[in-house]
């Protein structure tokens, strides 16, 4: 549903699911200063990035506790001996 909502959005046309009046509170959302902020500061995190950890900050994939860890270790002992 998010990327329906996202290429409905990018190409401004109203998908026949989603009813008129839904469309017109979701452009007027999508316009107010509120969102635009969030929009750059996500888009902001999406392009960061952090030391030796590979991808953005914000948005790498799922890793389990013990591989985070490891990627924890690794960063402070190149940190460290660099």
């Amino acid at each position: 549903m998010k990327s329906s909502l996202q290429k409905a959005r990018k190409i401004n046309t109203n998908p026949n699911w989603i009813l008129d009046s839904t469309w017109d509170i979701l452009c007027q959302h999508w316009a107010s200063k509120e969102f635009k902020i969030k929009s750059m500061t996500g888009k902001e995190n999406w392009a960061s990035n952090f030391g030796s950890f590979l991808g953005s900050l914000h948005t790498c994939d799922f890793i389990t506790t013990s591989q985070h860890r490891y990627n924890m270790v690794i960063c402070l002992l190149t940190t460290f001996f660099l």
